[in-house]
């Protein structure tokens, strides 16, 4: 729920905006890590990353792509509540299913388009 005051508003978007901006590092610093590792002479490290990309960097990605995506509606457009079918979501829930179904989505497109 986003708060009434307008002072508390503020730090909360600051904050999930801190929050989208620092994952979106830690994957551009994981991403630089990898490439390093992919390109050292250790062919332990670079079968384990060629053979396994999709574990080692598409599931933390699609994680982090997912929080992202609920934390950017959360900021812009307030709580998030929807219904499906009979089930109501509110409050937590909500942006709880709206991550794992975000999730999913992700994976199943690695596993399709890979």
């Amino acid at each position: 729920m986003i708060a009434k005051d307008p002072e508390v508003s503020s730090l909360r978007r600051i904050a999930q905006w801190a929050v989208v901006l620092g994952t979106a590092g830690a994957a551009g610093v994981a991403s630089i890590v990898g490439a390093y590792l992919g390109l050292s002479d250790k062919e332990f490290v670079h079968t384990l990353i060629h053979e396994h990309v999709r574990a080692i960097v598409g599931l933390p990605m699609a994680a982090a792509s997912a929080f992202c995506v609920v934390v950017t509606l959360e900021a812009t457009s307030g709580k998030i509540e929807f219904q499906v079918l009979e089930v109501k979501f509110k409050g937590a829930s909500g942006p709880v299913i709206l991550w794992v179904l975000c999730f999913l989505v992700f994976v199943l497109s690695l596993r399709v388009l890979w």
